[in-house]
Protein backbone atom coordinates (compact mmCIF):
# COMPACT_ATOMS: atom_id res chain seq x y z
CA UNK A 1 0.00 0.00 0.00
CA UNK A 2 1.30 3.46 -1.12
CA UNK A 3 2.10 5.57 2.10
CA UNK A 4 -0.74 8.57 0.56
CA UNK A 5 -2.92 5.86 0.93
CA UNK A 6 -1.45 4.48 4.48
CA UNK A 7 -1.87 8.62 5.69
CA UNK A 8 -6.13 8.31 4.15
CA UNK A 9 -6.81 4.90 6.66
CA UNK A 10 -4.81 7.07 9.35
CA UNK A 11 -6.98 10.39 8.85
CA UNK A 12 -10.23 8.27 8.39
CA UNK A 13 -9.46 6.51 11.54
CA UNK A 14 -8.52 9.90 13.61
CA UNK A 15 -11.76 10.98 11.99
CA UNK A 16 -13.76 7.62 13.27
CA UNK A 17 -17.48 8.87 14.84
CA UNK A 18 -17.17 6.01 17.53
CA UNK A 19 -14.30 8.41 19.29
CA UNK A 20 -13.63 12.22 20.30
CA UNK A 21 -10.01 11.49 20.67
CA UNK A 22 -7.37 8.84 19.22
CA UNK A 23 -4.09 7.38 20.47
CA UNK A 24 -1.37 6.69 18.12
CA UNK A 25 -1.38 2.93 19.57
CA UNK A 26 -5.42 3.01 19.03
CA UNK A 27 -5.19 4.08 15.11
CA UNK A 28 -1.98 2.08 14.22
CA UNK A 29 -4.19 -1.13 15.61
CA UNK A 30 -7.21 -0.31 13.73
CA UNK A 31 -5.41 0.38 10.69
CA UNK A 32 -2.54 -2.15 10.95
CA UNK A 33 0.27 -0.14 10.79
CA UNK A 34 3.14 0.69 13.25
CA UNK A 35 2.97 3.27 15.23
CA UNK A 36 5.84 5.57 13.80
CA UNK A 37 3.40 5.45 11.02
CA UNK A 38 0.70 7.36 12.55
CA UNK A 39 3.22 9.49 13.68
CA UNK A 40 4.30 10.44 10.40
CA UNK A 41 0.80 11.16 9.43
CA UNK A 42 0.31 13.11 12.10
CA UNK A 43 3.33 15.01 11.23
CA UNK A 44 2.55 15.49 7.60
CA UNK A 45 -0.77 16.61 8.26
CA UNK A 46 -0.17 18.56 10.84
CA UNK A 47 -2.02 21.61 9.44
CA UNK A 48 -5.28 19.15 9.63
CA UNK A 49 -4.76 17.68 12.85
CA UNK A 50 -5.65 18.81 16.55
CA UNK A 51 -4.01 17.64 19.75
CA UNK A 52 -5.53 17.43 23.15
CA UNK A 53 -3.74 19.31 25.84
CA UNK A 54 -4.49 16.45 28.08
CA UNK A 55 -3.61 13.06 27.34
CA UNK A 56 -4.79 9.78 27.72
CA UNK A 57 -5.32 7.93 31.15
CA UNK A 58 -2.26 6.51 30.44
CA UNK A 59 -0.14 9.13 29.13
CA UNK A 60 -0.58 9.06 25.69
CA UNK A 61 -1.07 11.63 23.61
CA UNK A 62 -4.68 12.29 22.09
CA UNK A 63 -5.11 13.41 18.43
CA UNK A 64 -8.11 13.85 15.90
CA UNK A 65 -8.60 15.54 12.78
CA UNK A 66 -9.35 19.12 13.11
CA UNK A 67 -12.68 19.16 11.36
CA UNK A 68 -13.92 16.24 13.69
CA UNK A 69 -12.93 18.37 16.74
CA UNK A 70 -14.80 21.48 15.07
CA UNK A 71 -17.91 19.06 15.49
CA UNK A 72 -17.04 17.10 18.27
CA UNK A 73 -15.51 19.58 20.49
CA UNK A 74 -17.55 21.53 23.54
CA UNK A 75 -17.20 25.32 23.26
CA UNK A 76 -14.46 25.15 26.44
CA UNK A 77 -12.39 22.75 24.40
CA UNK A 78 -12.43 25.01 21.65
CA UNK A 79 -11.81 28.08 23.33
CA UNK A 80 -8.83 26.79 25.06
CA UNK A 81 -7.42 25.37 21.98
CA UNK A 82 -7.48 28.65 20.60
CA UNK A 83 -5.61 29.65 23.52
CA UNK A 84 -3.29 27.78 23.53
CA UNK A 85 -2.89 27.60 19.43
CA UNK A 86 -3.99 23.91 18.91
CA UNK A 87 -6.61 25.30 17.11
CA UNK A 88 -7.87 28.03 14.16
Amino acid sequence: MSEPDIEKLILNALADSRYKWRTPQGVASQVGVTENDVFQAIANNSDSIVQSSIPSTNGSPLFTTREHFHQLGSPFEKIVGAFKGRVR
